[in-house]
Formats: C-alpha cells, structure tokens, sequence
C-alpha cells in the first residue's frame, strides 16, 4: 500500500523522539502498519540508525587528560618464608658523596659478598647522601655553597656501584636498595618543583638498574623469607618510631622479624612475645668509612658513637638464624 505524505526527514524524526518505528506511526495518519514499516525499511531508518545520527551531530572530542609522570621502582621478588636459607650481605647506611672520594670500601662489600657466596646484596637505604637536593641547607648560606650539584652526586654513585661490582668480579647475587630518607630527597624535591616532576627519579633508576639493582619506596618495607627489611620502621601516622629506646617500640609493633638503617649504631637483640614466640630486631649501622661522620652529626650523641662494618645475615623458617658483624676496619685488612 502506498504512503502518501511521508517525508524522510520527518520520519527520522518521529522514530527518534517516539524511540520505535511503530509508536512514530501515530503522528502520520492514513498510513499502515505494514506500509510505514516497508517506508522505514526502504530509507534505512530505524531507532538505532537515529541514534548513531543523533551522536554524531553532537559529537565532541574530550580534551585530553594529562597525567603527571609515573614514578618507577624495580622490586626484587620477595621471596617466601620457607625451608630454603638465604644469605645476605647487608649494607647499613653508606651515604656515598662526592665529599668522599675513595670508593675503596664498596670493593670491598662485593669482594666480601663474592667470597662467601651471598645470595643477595642488600642495603637498607641512604646508600647515596644526595646533599645536592638537602632542603634544610640553603643554597644561600656558606654551607648551602659547598654543596655538590646533582649531576656531582649522581656521577660518585655511578662510580660506588661501579666499585662493588667490580669486587662481585663473577658472583651474580642478587642486589636490592629499600631507599632512605636521603634518596627521597630526589622525590620530595621534584614535588616541589613539578616543573622537573618525574626527570631526576629517572637517573637514580637508570643508575640503579644499569648495575642490576632492585629498590623499593622509602618506607615500604620489603620481605625476604618473612624478614622485613625497610630503612627505617614508621608508625601509624607515617612517623619514623624514635626515642633512644625506639627498639621497644618497635619490636612491641612488629609481627615479623625486621631489620632496619637510619641511627647509624648496630643493634641485634630478641623480643619476646605473649604466646611465647619471638622476633628479633635488627639495625645495621652504617656503612660509611671507619670513624667518618657526617657533618650534621659532629659535636652531637652520634659523634663517635657510629657503627661502621656491615652484616653477613643468614634467614630461614621465617626468622634472622644468624648474623655476624664484619666491622670496616676487618674488611679494609682483608681486602684493602
């Protein structure tokens, strides 16, 4: 049957704003169902093609959304409590600067690692000072001049795991950094400055990598056979534990052993719990040459009251089962 009157335009439409082919019918009179249908059919308009119509008159390309850079870390796998040991060379705070030129001690950490036949180099952060990006030196002060630039301080780091490697010489352990409040300089400062965000965090990964380093965040704490290992342990309210004594805190919030770096003096000690277990708690010291100290330490509680060496740990059934200090000056006998 014909249908007279009808026009496309009009159609289309009618089955848009009736959502259907068959409820548009009603606003043209004298037409059938079977002729409007065949009309529709003939045109190609059907609801769905109106939307597709409809969507395009109004389509509007979003602008694009900018995303800051993403900040990376390489993670080691962290390896599962089991019945396996692991052994680790442990690295307290080495605070490497261009302000200490001999490297000679980083040889001697991987020539000790290779010698025993660790399974992982680990650090406990602040294995690089970073003075360069230190917010409470100005720039302005006489203090503040002195400061190495970043590119000093990334050059003496290069140069210290270029050292540790080459005391490693064929040994391939495993090498993992939980970074310190020092390498977090790099992410605090880039913070403050967003025009940089995301530049200087890329050369401490490509510095890190490049000689086969894993790391994590400051203050993740990372788990090797069930021991936690972070720079150092923070409270509920992302505050670092402290007090002279903070090892009580510490152990009293612990659930796993822990092993942690930032006093600079060496602890190992055992705390018992209720249920008759125990954890230990262990601080690695530093790892800075024997009797150096830091400027912003001298003339304080912690001038002369350092530890320098590092730790040979061995880890199995979920627990420290043994650790030895290697103090700086044995090593430097051994190998210097």
């Amino acid at each position: 049957m014909a249908t007279p009157g009808l026009d496309v335009a009009n159609v289309t439409a009618a089955v848009r704003k009736c959502s259907g082919v068959d409820a548009a019918r009603r606003h043209f009179p004298g037409t059938t169902r079977r002729g409007f249908r065949k009309f529709c059919a003939d045109h190609g308009i059907s609801y769905k093609a109106t939307l597709g119509i409809a969507a395009e008159a109004v389509s509007v390309t979003p602008p694009p959304i900018i995303q800051p850079p993403k900040i990376t870390y390489r993670i080691s796998q962290q390896r599962p409590d089991g019945q396996a040991k692991t052994r680790l060379a442990l690295i307290g705070d080495a605070h490497d600067s261009p302000h200490i030129p001999d490297k000679s001690r980083f040889r001697w950490f991987g020539q000790y690692a290779a010698e025993h036949c660790v399974d992982i180099v680990q650090s406990v952060g602040d294995l690089f000072s970073l003075d360069s990006l230190c917010s409470y030196e100005r720039n302005d002060t006489q203090r503040g001049k002195s400061k190495p630039n970043f590119k000093e301080d990334m050059a003496s780091g290069k140069k210290a795991l270029g050292y540790l490697e080459e005391g490693l010489g064929n040994h391939k352990p495993e090498k993992h950094v939980t970074l310190g409040n020092h390498e977090d300089r790099i992410f605090s400062f880039s913070d403050r400055t967003p025009e940089i965000y995301g530049m200087l965090d890329e050369n401490l990964h490509t510095i890190l990598t490049d000689y086969g380093w894993g790391y994590s965040p400051f203050g993740r704490i990372h788990y090797i056979g069930g021991v936690g290992i972070t720079h150092v342990p923070r409270n509920v309210m992302g505050k670092p534990y402290g007090g002279m004594y903070s090892q009580n805190t510490i152990a009293r919030d612990c659930v796993t052993d822990l092993i942690y770096g930032h006093t600079h003096k060496m602890l190992f000690q055992p705390f018992w719990k209720l249920d008759g277990n125990k954890i230990w708690v262990m601080n690695a010291g530093c790892a800075l040459p024997n009797g150096h100290v830091e400027d912003y330490a001298k003339h304080s509680l912690g001038d002369g009251n350092w530890d320098y060496g590092i730790w040979d740990v061995t880890i199995q059934h979920g627990h420290i089962q043994k650790a030895h200090h290697i103090p700086m000056l044995e090593l430097e006998e051994r190998y210097g």
